[in-house]
């Protein structure tokens, strides 16, 4: 929100707080997890890791 001005960002400061309302169950707020992004570095493992066992597996054919 900070680098909102105007329109937008009241549009924005609405959205939230009666988004934010419905959430609420007695005095805490119910929002899911934020979501993890992995740094540069972890999605360069992970990738390696998933070229990697692509390789391991054996191919199976399914005769229809």
């Amino acid at each position: 929100l900070r680098g909102l001005e105007g329109n937008v960002r009241i549009q924005a400061l609405r959205n939230y707080y009666e988004h934010t309302a419905k959430q609420m169950s007695g005095t805490k707020l119910k929002l899911p997890d934020p979501i993890q992004i992995p740094s540069p570095e972890q999605a360069r493992q992970n990738d390696r890791q998933h070229q990697h066992g692509r390789s391991q597996e054996p191919e199976v054919e399914i005769d229809r």
